[in-house]
């Protein structure tokens, strides 16, 4: 048991840091790329117009996957920070109250999915193929739901025991499964969508129950087998400390909800298609920023659990780092290579042009967005939900949503396009300010002495 705990004790440089870190991120990526591989599937096999059946889902599925980072932030830094208080009988039964009542709200969203389906696609506006195809897609995704929002929980606690490499082989032999049943759903057994949806069921269940196992059956693992504790309000601080990074996924899906709305009335369906490309594509890139601020949490909870200031500044100044050049790297990237993405996906010279205006986009927006996660994050490890809470509300209620809708109907296409820039650049103000007046306290920056909130 304390070999496991060592893991993250022998942590005192920002490589070892993100050494650590590397099996979130690529957990996250390869939870992420379920979407992107049904989505290159479905393109080559089916056509555009599948794929802009399963784009149609797509905030309903970024709806679920925030709901998921809730409980999978919240818990990583919950048990990591019982763990570094060497607590671990009383984060095993924490751990099992965590995964019985997230069992419970997957399966109760699943019974619920068909409504949630109609609701989204008739206020996106899609119809006639698109529509009948994102039916019979989402149908059959429905039955994944439970695996596919328990994997997040259970590989991010099975990161914060030390079994980082555990995870992200499970996660990357669900993936492959994954794809492969989606080549045989849709070549061999001519289910078409609906295949696509049933693939993904087998590639989540794999991985779910795996990292289960582990977790309460392999001898290695630090957690043990445990009644749920009683004590069900240590849900409330867990759900509280997991929202800054939900919020950052609900922005994803609230914002893809609103240009898949605003596209198809300023520029037809033939537009959703294109917009697929971009909003797949950011949401791949924004998992790296994601998964390295859950892995992040956890072990900078950790910290906090065992008062340990030097590693927390050591912390704050390497995920900054990681942001300025991950966004830097990104926004090279995204303008070199916009042609060769758009020319690989689409056809007309129309939905060529889009693809280029939106990556463009993205690509000044990206090194903002992984500065605001990163900071929220770092709050968030410090049990300071209510500015981390700000600056994700901001991203989305206070900015996101106002400034999108306003740049879309005074500007058009231009105001779609640009207003994402917008909305990053004040939130960056924001967050910078935060990290001035408070992060002292909060001991990000070395000044005075600060005492660690309690995350009981």
């Amino acid at each position: 048991m304390e070999d496991e705990a060592s893991k993250m004790e022998v942590i005192d440089s920002g490589k070892k840091a993100i050494l650590f870190i590397l099996p979130s991120i690529f957990t996250v990526l390869l939870t992420s790329t379920y979407g992107v591989a049904d989505a290159l599937v479905v393109v080559t096999k089916l056509g555009p117009d599948a794929l802009a059946s399963i784009v149609s889902i797509l905030p309903i599925q970024y709806l679920l996957t925030a709901l998921s980072m809730m409980f999978a932030s919240g818990s990583a830094s919950h048990i990591g920070y019982l763990i570094g208080r060497k607590e671990y009988q009383r984060a095993s039964s924490h751990m099992s109250t965590i995964i019985l009542f997230v069992t419970t709200v997957s399966i109760t969203i699943m019974l619920m999915f068909a409504t949630i389906i109609g609701t989204i696609t008739h206020f996106i506006g899609v119809n006639g193929v698109i529509l009948s195809g994102a039916m019979e897609y989402g149908q059959a995704f429905s039955f994944a739901i439970p695996f596919f929002m328990m994997q997040y929980l259970v590989s991010q606690i099975l990161i914060v025991t030390g079994r980082g490499k555990s995870a992200t082989a499970l996660l990357s032999l669900g993936l492959i499964l994954n794809i492969v049943y989606d080549f045989y759903m849709i070549s061999f057994t001519g289910l078409g969508l609906s295949g696509t949806g049933y693939s993904t069921i087998v590639g989540t269940m794999f991985s779910t129950l795996g990292c289960v196992y582990l977790l309460y059956f392999d001898k290695k693992s630090i957690l043990k087998r445990e009644l749920p504790s009683k004590n069900l309000r240590i849900l409330i601080p867990i759900c509280k400390n997991g929202l800054p990074q939900t919020i950052n996924t609900l922005t994803l899906a609230i914002s893809t909800t609103l240009l898949l709305m605003f596209s198809v009335k300023l520029t037809g369906t033939e537009s959703i298609a294109a917009r697929s490309i971009a909003i797949n594509l950011q949401a791949l890139l924004n998992s790296l920023y994601i998964g390295y601020n859950q892995g992040s949490i956890s072990l900078t909870s950790y910290f906090y659990g065992k008062e340990d200031k030097d590693r927390i500044i050591m912390m704050f100044r390497t995920g900054m780092i990681f942001a300025i050049v991950l966004g830097l790297i990104g926004m090279v990237t995204l303008q070199i290579f916009d042609t060769v993405i758009a020319d690989l996906f689409m056809e007309s010279e129309y939905t060529k042009e889009r693809v280029n205006a939106y990556l463009t986009t993205m690509s000044y927006t990206f090194i903002m967005t992984g500065l605001n996660m990163f900071v929220a994050s770092m709050f968030v490890a410090a049990s300071d939900s209510k500015h981390a809470n700000l600056i994700s509300f901001t991203r989305t209620v206070y900015l996101g949503i106002p400034v999108l809708c306003i740049m879309s109907l005074a500007f058009g296409t231009y105001g779609l396009t640009y207003s994402s820039i917008i909305t990053e650049g004040l939130t960056l103000c924001l967050t910078i300010l935060l990290v001035y007046r408070h992060g002292h306290k909060c001991g990000f920056l070395k000044k005075e002495p600060f005492t660690p909130h309690l995350m009981e």
